[in-house]
């Protein structure tokens, strides 16, 4: 390694100046061509990076929609169910209510016919009247 080192010196001291010039510029335009060059593949790595995730995010927030749509829709189906069992239940009352409405004039006809039925029985039993006529 100092051999190769001493010749290079050799090499540089034997040269005009002005091609050390131009050496030492050819030298900083390949560094810089190297160095872009290295910059672009990050730049590349890092853009390709960044474009998958972007599309990662954009899958994910597609599948988010889809999953966001399909509770909506069940969130639907289930508030229209729920709108239906209250009708069927108010429509369910209404009839009990009316039955129960015709089973209480159903008892005070029984209990008017029954009262009616024990008078006769005991008028004829007595012989009393009681419509006051006897």
């Amino acid at each position: 390694m100092v051999n190769k080192l001493v010749t290079c010196q050799n090499v540089f001291s034997k040269l005009p100046r002005f091609h050390l010039i131009s050496m030492s510029n050819l030298l900083r335009n390949q560094i810089k061509l190297a160095l872009s060059i290295s910059y672009n593949a990050v730049y590349i790595k890092i853009t390709t990076n960044l474009v998958c995730s972007k599309m990662e995010a954009t899958m994910t927030a597609q599948g988010l929609n889809l999953s966001q749509q399909k509770l909506q829709r069940r969130i639907t189906e289930l508030k229209e169910e729920v709108t239906r069992e209250q009708s069927l239940r108010a429509s369910l009352e209404e009839s009990h209510n009316t039955l129960l409405t015709r089973v209480r004039e159903m008892e005070t006809v029984v209990e008017a016919e029954r009262c009616g039925v024990r008078d006769k029985a005991m008028e004829e039993n007595y012989g009393l009247s009681f419509s006051g006529v006897g």
